[in-house]
């Protein structure tokens, strides 16, 4: 049980692993929920202040493999005639017979509009604010943040909550080289491609021209929901039930 922006999170132990559409077929086949990046935010937040406990060890451990959050991230350019720009973030997600996320946009907007606390709008002129030399890594090219300098950026509020961002930061030290984004260039993908999951995951190796082993914390906004990546996914608990 953890504390989060909502009250208290119970969740289900221990995860179950798949596909993201697959793992939300399991956690619903076992009465569960999705869970929110928000929450997952909270959850690490509590581990990391016992890392070294039995059951905190093992959920750390989770990140080796992956860990999926059911918010997704819809990119809206500049240059289309929504009524919005920037990167639409939702909690809760459907998937079609494909495994992709389906995503009703005019709905989604709908929702942001009327306040829905599940729907957020981070408002970027690009994505370059996820790469170079602001933030962010391609999969050949790492640039590292460290830990106590991880910038309040929009995109992180939006998606963990402020509270929720704090919380990473603490997950983030527990990484030699802290933090860092995992994004492609989502811009330029088809409109059926610039919907895409969030996941966050364990980066780890040796780096050069200097030999050293690192680690750090990778924060993922461009995962194909449909894709061959299989990590875990926690399922929420309703105390009610």
């Amino acid at each position: 049980m953890v504390s989060s922006s909502g009250g208290e999170t119970i969740f289900s132990y221990p995860p179950v692993r798949g596909k993201l559409a697959e793992c939300a077929r399991f956690i619903y086949e076992q009465g569960c929920v999705q869970s929110t990046s928000q929450q997952i935010a909270s959850l690490f937040g509590d581990v990391c202040r016992n890392p070294t406990g039995k059951l905190e060890k093992e959920v750390l451990g989770i990140l080796d493999q992956g860990l999926w959050e059911f918010t997704g991230n819809l990119y809206l350019s500049q240059d289309t005639e929504d009524p919005v720009h920037g990167i639409l973030l939702w909690d809760g997600l459907e998937f079609n017979d494909y495994g992709c996320i389906k995503a009703d946009k005019l709905g989604i907007i709908r929702r942001l509009n009327e306040d829905d606390p599940s729907v957020r709008l981070v408002q970027v002129n690009s994505l370059d604010a996820f790469g170079g030399d602001d933030l962010g890594l391609e999969f050949d090219t790492p640039k590292f943040i460290v830990g106590e300098k991880i910038p309040i950026h929009p995109y992180l509020i939006g998606r963990y909550g402020g509270g929720g961002v704090k919380k990473i930061r603490r997950l983030a030290n527990q990484f030699t080289e802290k933090v860092a984004f995992v994004r492609r260039n989502i811009a330029a993908l088809a409109d059926y491609e610039k919907i895409t999951s969030s996941a966050i995951f364990k980066w780890a190796g040796l780096e050069f021209p200097v030999a050293r082993d690192y680690s750090l914390l990778c924060i993922s906004l461009d995962l194909p929901p449909s894709g061959d990546n299989s990590f875990y996914a926690f399922g929420t608990i309703n105390p009610e039930k």
